[in-house]
């Protein structure tokens, strides 16, 4: 600071000598300007490095009190003799205490060097009194451990699994709970008849005679039955047969001839139609399925006049499609998947009294022959484990469609009719004596009969592959003769292979 103080000065007297000396070189018959520029400029050099000196003093004034506070700081913080005195004992006293932790450190280690030995030593001796080799007795030890510890994985996995199927199943019960109550739409949907009262004998006479035209028209034969005054509608479509129905109530005053019939299969057909298409545009809408057309939109109307075991499929459907959009919602799936699917499901059964097979399999190849999405087409073809399902929406429409089969009041009487279908079918699969064993499976849609491998004398039974497809065949007519079942119902004949040794 003192040197750029002097040299801030020696530049001041430098620039007031300079100018001194060009004032004194100049002539002495300079003009007046000339002089007051000099003066002008002699007051600026001046003030400018008046300034500077000044915040330079300024500057050199302050630094030389924080100086000052400084030593006056230290000056306080400097220890008296008393206090040196006591740093000096504690610098003794940390020393002498580092000496002892030093020696007690060696001393542990010689002491763990000495027991290291001693173990050795005693690892010897016991090796040489069960005389067994130090290898061996660590591959032991070894295997023991862990097995020990596959033993406690084994539990611990086993306790986890047990935890996880208890919460897996509480969820799974309490999103069924919450889907089942948000469904407020009511179940209830007429029934369809297939029999009808004519108290008039002539009339009733009258319209048994028409029969024929029915049966030509419709597909439908009218029968007496036991019950006076009633006629039987007897068929396989359920939708002509509800046709057939109405024409018949229709009849029942006035004119009965073909003309009539003509006129009123028409009417009705057209009315039916418009019905079955707006309640169905209805559940479409609630649903925000998407737009439903073709071949799909066409069975999915015939659903509407359609019933499984007193529950109508077409409110079946639409109970299905929303409880499967909701469980896709709260688990974070497709819901439009599983809500299209879930509408959908059950279109084959529109077709299974014109085609062969299951429903579930027939409402899948008409649902890709119309471009459906493939994850829709899987939840129609997989609901009733027919074929494997693409992704897990199928799951949901499974189980969508189980809730709405199980809800009380849906299926009347369906649990003790499933349980007559199943003891019949089995009691049809186990008749021959050829047959060890036999047991339903897929809800009572399939008959799996199991071929015994020895007879009651122990020998050895042999049959052909046409001997078991003449079986099967025998238990299909069986079934279709003395059971009534809804849907198909598939027979399979299996013949076990089994190698037996006896090592002596």
């Amino acid at each position: 600071m003192i040197i750029s103080l002097g040299a801030l000065l020696a530049g001041l007297a430098g620039g007031y000598a300079l100018v001194s000396l060009r004032s004194a070189s100049e002539p002495l018959d300079a003009s007046d300007e000339s002089r007051k520029d000099q003066r002008e400029l002699r007051r600026f050099i001046q003030r400018k490095w008046r300034n500077r000196l000044r915040r330079k003093r300024r500057e050199l004034k302050q630094r030389q009190e924080q100086l000052d506070d400084a030593r006056a700081e230290l000056k306080t913080l400097a220890p008296d003799a008393v206090d040196a005195e006591k740093i000096e004992e504690v610098r003794s006293a940390v020393e002498e205490k580092n000496h002892k932790v030093n020696s007690l450190d060696g001393q542990r280690k010689a002491a763990f060097s000495r027991l290291d030995e001693a173990r050795e030593g005693l690892v010897g001796a016991l090796l040489k009194a069960a005389d067994v080799e130090a290898e061996s007795f660590t591959d032991g030890l070894m295997h023991g451990l862990i097995q020990n510890e596959e033993e406690r994985s084994v539990r611990h996995q086993r306790r986890a699994s047990q935890n996880l199927e208890l919460e897996s199943e509480n969820s799974a019960r309490q999103l069924i709970e919450n889907a089942v109550y948000r469904y407020a739409e009511s179940h209830s949907v007429d029934r369809l008849r297939s029999s009808i009262r004519i108290e008039n004998s002539e009339r009733h006479q009258l319209l048994l005679s028409l029969s024929p035209i029915f049966e030509n028209e419709l597909g439908m034969s009218l029968e007496a039955t036991e019950r006076e005054g009633m006629i039987s509608i007897r068929g396989a479509d359920p939708l002509t047969k509800e046709t057939s129905q109405r024409i018949l109530s229709k009849m029942l005053e006035g004119t009965a001839d073909e003309a009539v019939f003509t006129s009123l299969k028409h009417t009705i057909e057209e009315q039916m139609k418009r019905q079955s298409s707006a309640c169905l545009q209805e559940a479409i809408d609630e649903l925000s399925a998407g737009e439903i057309t073709g071949e799909c939109r066409r069975l999915l109307d015939r659903l509407r006049y359609r019933h499984s075991y007193r529950q109508n499929q077409w409110r079946h459907a639409a109970e299905v499609g929303f409880l499967s959009g909701m469980l896709a919602w709260e688990l974070g799936l497709d819901a439009h998947i599983a809500r299209r699917g879930g509408l959908m499901h059950d279109i084959g059964k529109s077709m299974t009294h014109e085609v062969e097979g299951g429903h579930a399999v027939l409402g899948a190849v008409v649902a890709r022959g119309e471009n459906e999405n493939a994850g829709v087409a899987s939840c129609i073809g997989s609901h009733h484990g027919d074929e494997p399902p693409v992704g897990l929406e199928p799951y949901l429409v499974a189980a969508g469609d189980a809730i709405s089969g199980a809800r009380p009041g849906a299926r009347v009487q369906g649990g003790e009719h499933h349980e007559t279908l199943v003891r019949d079918l089995e009691r049809i699969g186990r008749n021959p004596r050829k047959v060890d064993n036999a047991y339903t499976v897929r809800g009572g849609r399939e008959l799996r009969v199991l071929l015994g491998m020895e007879d009651r004398s122990g020998r050895r039974i042999k049959i052909s592959p046409d001997e078991m497809k003449e079986m099967a065949s025998e238990m299909k007519s069986r079934i279709e003769d003395e059971l009534t079942y809804p849907g198909t119902i598939d027979v399979t004949v299996i013949r076990r292979v089994v190698a037996e040794v006896t090592a002596r």
